[in-house]
């Protein structure tokens, strides 16, 4: 499954997650890009939009 963040956004917002700050979709990006380096769980597939590092790309 491939999301943007603001669908990640929306998705966590619906099960009573929330992130604090003026601009959430900003923070979340913050976030999924550093957990998406090297070794991460997430790998970052273009602007805004990450995947599980083990995600078949096509």
């Amino acid at each position: 499954m491939v999301l943007s963040e603001a669908e990640a956004l929306a998705r966590l917002a619906e099960q009573g997650f929330a992130l604090p700050g003026q601009d959430p979709v900003a923070a979340l990006n913050t976030r999924l890009w550093k957990r998406s380096g090297p070794g991460g769980p997430l790998k970052r597939l273009g602007e805004a939009v990450y995947a599980p590092a083990d995600a078949e790309e096509g």
